[in-house]
């Protein structure tokens, strides 16, 4: 099971006991407050970023995801991280797409929501295209 949490703006990714950074952090993060090394991130180079765990006490803060992907197990880490990155982030600046994670929040009735990484592209394009159009 890969579980989802927010960190600073940011989708931090824990599967296996590793954690990941999934677009770039909106707002200053002391990532050793958290138990993890700190980094220079820029998700405009690369999507996402495996952490260094340094104190492992501290990474508590993430017990309790907002969202999971439950059928995980049966795809590589890399191809899931690629997947969400494809989807959640901006294209032009590499942040997570605040209107399409609340689009995830405000209409899915459970933490499950493994059936993103399943659909295709090309339908979720259209969905994307919709959500952040200007009106």
């Amino acid at each position: 099971m890969i579980e989802l949490y927010r960190l600073a703006g940011s989708i931090l990714i824990k599967s296996k006991n590793q954690f990941y950074l999934l677009g770039n952090l909106k707002e200053p993060c002391n990532l050793n407050e958290y138990g993890f090394e700190q980094v220079d991130f820029d998700a405009l180079q690369t999507p996402y970023l495996k952490l260094n765990i340094y104190d492992e006490s501290k990474t508590i803060f993430f017990r309790d995801p907002i969202f999971i992907l439950s059928n995980s197990e049966l795809q590589d880490i890399e191809a899931i991280l690629k997947n969400l990155s494809d989807k959640l982030l901006i294209k032009r600046n590499g942040s997570v797409s605040e209107r399409l994670w609340n689009l995830l929040k405000n209409y899915q009735k459970d933490k499950n929501i493994s059936w993103i990484v399943d659909i295709p592209q090309e339908i979720w394009d259209i969905v994307r295209d919709n959500v952040l159009k200007c009106t």
